[in-house]
């Protein structure tokens, strides 16, 4: 079986549940892959023309034209190593991985794959980010130590 033209969701938790939906309106949601089956039974009476999947394994073998990967932040580079290795793109919420050398390692694995690989960056646009963004480039607070 193949739908690639469509993305599929790993992880329908609190982000997975926004992506979704966004994918949804966007005619773009193909499968979600999630081992709560009381969290899967759920969707399918809300997108009942899509795939689904207990095991990132079979939603592979489908034929996705990408994944998104919104796991546990600490299961992020295992899930986007297996589908980066299997040739598909993907998008990993952040934060992509724990620690920077498994961002590197998932980086070049893309390269090598010729896969897209991208991380959720939603608050880049945020205006609240953008002032700061404004007020660092612009010496207003000088140097800055942190940010919390």
């Amino acid at each position: 079986m193949t739908d690639s033209s469509k993305v599929c969701i790993v992880g329908a938790g609190r982000w997975g549940k926004n992506h979704i939906r966004t994918l949804s309106e966007l005619d773009a949601l193909g499968g979600v892959v999630e081992s709560n089956s009381k969290v899967l039974n759920s969707l399918r009476t809300t997108y009942p023309d899509i795939q689904y999947f207990s095991d990132l394994e079979s939603a592979l073998a489908f034929g996705f034209s990408g994944f998104t990967v919104a796991t546990p932040a600490e299961t992020h580079f295992e899930v986007a190593r297996k589908i980066i290795e299997s040739g598909h793109h993907v998008l990993v919420e952040k934060p992509i991985t724990m620690n920077s050398n498994d961002a590197v390692c998932l980086n070049e694995m893309s390269i090598k794959h010729n896969v897209n690989l991208m991380v959720g960056h939603i608050l880049l646009f945020h205006p609240a980010f953008q002032k700061i963004k404004e007020l660092i480039e612009d010496g207003t607070l000088g140097d800055i130590q942190y940010i919390y």
